[in-house]
């Protein structure tokens, strides 16, 4: 019980404490009531609207209206002896752990939830233990949908987040938890996504819990470097210890001294936070070091529920795409087996967040230049530059339609064109100038957003590469077309070279469709258990966080 009073606090674990013990021993609830007596004041109160639904849970109360009926108003966990309400005191012993899955008790009404059983344990009024077996029921079925599909649904919290909503059908819990030989406590611990990285976040979720107490935070000032002997270092190296970058060996003689042994717990932090890796404990590092225990809590907490509105099975065989942690990584049977930097689309032009399915490559691409971009970002280059069509191998035809003549650019007066009339569409050849390098992988979308090459490699070495359009850009992308030929079949590493010498543009299909998925996590562990933050670039922590607070 001392674990549980930890999760959920005193008043609630002190209910549930006694109500759990009362609910387990045989002959204290309700003995003289049975369940003949229960079963026509259940029916009773459904007819007359109970249980309740809160908004969000109307339609569960009404599936539990429908499962009571066809039982006839027959109780679940009352008038049947020791063993109903031994198996109501599993579920709820699970329920009274939600914080472990990042998720609030006290949404369940908890308290209110175990006083009116411990008011039922005292009763043999079949009116009382009617309602209190619908409001457990309820309190029981919410959890379930909450952990396995979210608490609030992806279209409701951003604009920009398409991930299609999960269904929850509560008739297959229901059925399981009236299943004599099926423990409803059982039943509520298989209903969290299975994924790696949900069952990472609730391992980094308990770390973090355990945390005892907080160190103060780093003083403002100067940027700490090695060498440099300062009180704030013992500060830093304090709060390091604290979130685990620096072991017992951090305690040196000198606390004030930046040593090498602080500068390479420095490093592993910034390689968690997504920062610059060269020890140079500046305002970035510091303000990230400063981030306060409760609100990386609050983080992990967040993604989780992410998580959750994702399909339970991945695939085998996926490309999972971080938007937030700009990189992307090829996984196979649950591993990852590669990982690489990637640029995703800058603050105003943010990728979407959403699922599909690679099904070709591309290489050597031609780009043509999407009508916004055009207008707004080539459109006033080449005003300014009169060879620049030229110059970056650009085409121009005379509109969109197949027959398009091809125009020649210097023949254009462009000084008459502007963001509210552009007619042309512009087209850039294959070479070493084109915007998307020498491939791109397509999983053909409404958002018209792909995996590509990119001539500016020098992106790749900022911590921060929010500068795309919306597309994705990859550090490797040729090692990630290699990978998805391997895993379905298609050419080897030498023909597609081959094609790629060529510079003529080629077109290869996948044996196999692959999923791709696009997510935003500002929270992930990597497989050797490092906790990971990252800076909410999107704003859309807030947003989810603002949805949550609704609900």
């Amino acid at each position: 019980m001392s674990q549980l009073r930890a999760r959920i606090g005193r008043p609630i674990a002190g209910l549930l404490a006694g109500l759990f013990i009362c609910l387990s021993t045989p002959q204290q609830v309700a003995a003289e009531t049975s369940a003949k007596e229960i079963a026509p004041v259940l029916i009773q109160l459904m007819e007359s609207g109970a249980p309740a639904g809160e908004e969000g849970t109307q339609a569960l109360a009404e599936a539990l209206r429908d499962f009571y009926r066809a039982r006839s108003g027959a109780p679940l966990w009352f008038g049947a002896g020791a063993e109903g309400q031994a198996r109501l005191a599993a579920g709820l012993e699970v329920l009274a752990d939600a914080g472990s899955e990042g998720i609030d008790p006290n949404d369940y009404r908890l308290s209110l939830l175990a006083g009116g059983l411990a008011e039922a344990a005292k009763s043999d009024d079949a009116a009382t233990l009617a309602a209190t077996e619908l409001q457990a029921t309820l309190g029981l079925l919410r959890y379930a949908r909450d952990v396995s599909v979210g608490r609030t649904g992806p279209a409701r919290t951003d604009p920009n987040v398409f991930v299609a909503a999960k269904t929850f059908d509560p008739a297959p819990v229901l059925n399981a938890f009236a299943d004599p030989a099926a423990n409803p406590g059982d039943v509520l611990r298989a209903m969290p996504p299975s994924h790696r990285e949900y069952a990472g976040l609730r391992d980094a979720l308990r770390r973090y819990t355990e945390l005892r107490g907080e160190p103060r935070r780093v003083d403002e000032g100067p940027a700490l470097k090695p060498g440099m002997r300062d009180p704030r270092v013992a500060q830093m190296r304090t709060r390091l210890a604290f979130f685990g970058d620096l072991g017992a060996t951090g305690a040196e003689a000198d606390p004030e001294l930046y040593t090498p042994l602080l500068a390479q717990a420095v490093r592993r932090f910034q390689t968690r936070h997504g920062l610059e890796t060269d020890a140079i404990a500046g305002a970035q590092t510091l303000g990230a070091l400063n981030v306060a225990k409760s609100e990386r809590l609050h983080t992990i907490r967040l993604n989780m529920e992410r998580w959750r509105w994702l399909p339970h099975e991945l695939g085998e065989r996926f490309v999972l795409v971080n938007i937030a942690g700009f990189q992307a990584e090829m996984v196979e049977d649950g591993r990852v087996v590669d990982q690489m930097r990637a640029v995703v689309g800058r603050t105003y032009r943010m990728t979407p967040v959403f699922s599909d399915r690679i099904s070709y490559v591309e290489v050597n691409p031609t780009w043509t230049v999407p009508p916004k971009i055009a207008r707004k970002d080539l459109l006033p280059r080449i005003k300014a530059d009169p060879g620049y069509l030229a110059e970056g191998g650009y085409e121009v035809f005379a509109g969109w339609g197949e027959g398009a003549a091809r125009l020649d650019p210097s023949s254009i007066d462009w000084s008459r064109y502007g963001e509210g009339y552009f007619p042309f569409r512009l087209r850039q050849r294959p070479g070493p100038k084109n915007a998307l390098g020498e491939v791109k992988v397509m999983f053909p979308n409404r958002f018209d957003v792909y995996l590509h090459d990119t001539p500016a490699r020098e992106l790749f070495q900022r911590s921060v590469r929010a500068y795309s359009s919306g597309c994705i850009r990859l550090e490797r992308p040729f090692d990630m077309v290699n990978w998805l030929m391997n895993v379905t079949g298609g050419p080897g590493p030498g023909e597609i070279d081959s094609l790629r010498e060529s510079r003529k543009t080629a077109v290869v299909g996948l044996p196999d469709t692959v999923p791709v998925h696009l997510i935003y996590a500002t929270a992930w562990t990597s497989p050797g258990g490092n906790v990971h933050f990252r800076h909410d670039i999107y704003n859309r922590d807030r947003l989810l966080n603002r949805s949550l607070q609704a609900r």
